[in-house]
């Protein structure tokens, strides 16, 4: 039997004390789309150039296309990170763009550029892909790059074949129509907002042009929106803000005027920024939320901070169109740099926003440590529902796992040189939970790699740091 049909749940509990260090890995234990269906919201468009977003996800990340017209997918490593070594490959020392976002809910929902809104000026002509080595950056370890917009990038669904407005493409896959619950994440670069119109990612139509307030339904980040003379509005501070584009307006908070400033909504000062908004329609009344934090984990503002939660200025008409770094009508004069984020049917729980935000903290953003990760969710089928385990009086790390069936198990620790150093497991092993540990105390310094294989096939490979 091979080792997918074998290996029910391989788990990694590395223990605290003792100089070991260990940080789970949000791929080897579950993925924000993971968690949203699990929940009952599940994602129906999901997109990121840094990692993987789902652990039934196969395909690639994004697509690349050099400046002769040569694509190229960008998948993942064994741990779910994008490998950016597959892109600087492909370019080498030429120019190259972000052509494709592919869509990892299932829905097929794939984001290409935008065509011609009804706006004015650059937003009446198609748009432009962005620079595909605009942001490098480090995510546990992993060289990755972000998607980084300047004014006239944009993108749509259902682009390919559509000649723009005032023609309709059609709205993208299961995703939210008119009043229907719908939540929304990003991770964006909070130290690069846009001050312009309009740098969102949501629910927006399909025909490339703007309506009345409700039919847009997205999360927009960038500073004082004073564009047509709506004066300031925003959060509290100076801005930059995490606020929702309806349409017809951007709003902080409050179901009034979109200039009006709504202070419990804080500014972002986070270069790694996440932001949610959820909305939903309960006793006909239209509800909207807006919340924020830092996506990394033990800094001042990494707890989230709700800026509003109540009634919205419209009911909602959405029409199920999905957009990025742009507005309804195709308004592309602002710019951002976009991460990872999530479009979902149906309004997820507070809870489950605090389930996510720990997920995109695990992973690590401008980290160049790398985290402990468990196995390949996209060979094992790992299942969610699981507890990591901890012996803080020791200095060892523990390996748990499950067999649904009798194996011949050899597991091998290795040193940053390839020299085999232990071996914490060999031979036939019953169906049923396990455990192997590896005694850390006489161990120098340093990254060790443990490698498992069953039956023969090796497919595990897990991540361990023992510091001084």
């Amino acid at each position: 039997m091979s080792y997918v049909k074998n290996i029910n749940r391989l788990i990694a509990a590395l223990v605290v004390t003792g100089g070991l260090w260990f940080q789970q890995n949000a791929f080897g234990i579950e993925c924000p789309c993971d968690i949203y269906e699990e929940t009952g919201t599940p994602c129906v468009a999901a997109y990121s150039t840094t990692r993987l977003l789902s652990g039934k996800y196969e395909g690639p990340l994004y697509q690349v296309k050099r400046a002769d017209g040569q694509t190229k997918d960008i998948t993942t490593t064994e741990d779910g990170f994008a490998d950016a070594s597959i892109q600087d490959d492909f370019l080498g020392s030429q120019n190259g763009t972000i052509s494709k976002l592919y869509d990892q809910s299932g829905n097929g929902n794939v984001l290409t550029v935008a065509k011609k809104g009804s706006y004015t000026g650059t937003a009446s002509q198609n748009d432009r892909e962005s620079n595909a080595k605009g942001r490098k950056l480090k995510i546990a370890g992993h060289n990755v790059y972000g998607l980084y917009m300047v004014p006239q990038d944009g993108y749509r669904t259902n682009q390919e074949g559509y000649s723009g407005y005032p023609a309709d493409a059609g709205a993208a896959k299961n995703v939210p129509k008119g009043n229907a619950a719908q939540g929304i994440y990003a991770v964006v670069d909070g130290k690069r907002p846009g001050n312009h119109c309009c740098w969102d990612f949501g629910n927006a139509s399909t025909n490339n042009d703007h309506g009345p307030t409700g039919q847009m339904n997205t999360l927009f980040f960038g500073s004082t929106p004073s564009w047509w003379g709506w004066g300031k509005g925003g959060g509290g501070g100076d801005g930059p803000w995490f606020m929702n584009d309806m349409e017809a307006g951007v709003w902080a908070g409050g179901s009034g005027a979109s200039n009006v400033t709504t202070n419990s909504n804080p500014k972002v000062t986070w270069e790694f920024a996440f932001g949610i908004s959820k909305t939903s329609t309960d006793g006909g009344r239209a509800k909207y939320c807006l919340r924020v934090a830092d996506a990394v984990a033990g800094q001042p503002n990494s707890n989230i901070v709700t800026g509003w939660d109540g009634d919205a200025p419209s009911t909602w008409k959405m029409e199920g169109g999905i957009l990025l770094g742009i507005g309804g009508d195709n308004s592309n004069s602002s710019f951002g740099t976009f991460f990872e984020g999530c479009v979902t049917a149906g309004r997820p729980s507070d809870a489950v926003d605090a389930r996510i935000l720990k997920n995109v903290q695990d992973a690590h953003y401008g980290s160049d440590v790398p985290v402990a990760t468990s196995l390949d969710v996209r060979k094992a089928g790992i299942s969610n529902s699981f507890t990591v385990g901890y012996a803080p009086s020791t200095t060892s790390a523990i390996i748990r796992y499950s067999l649904e069936s009798g194996c011949d198990v050899n597991m091998h620790v290795f040193n940053q040189q390839g020299r085999q150093i232990a071996k914490i497991a060999s031979g036939m092993k019953p169906a049923g939970k396990h455990e192997s540990i590896w005694n850390t105390s006489k161990a120098a310094p340093g990254v060790y790699v443990v490698k498992t294989a069953i039956n023969g096939t090796t497919g595990w490979t897990d991540k361990i740091i023992v510091g001084k």
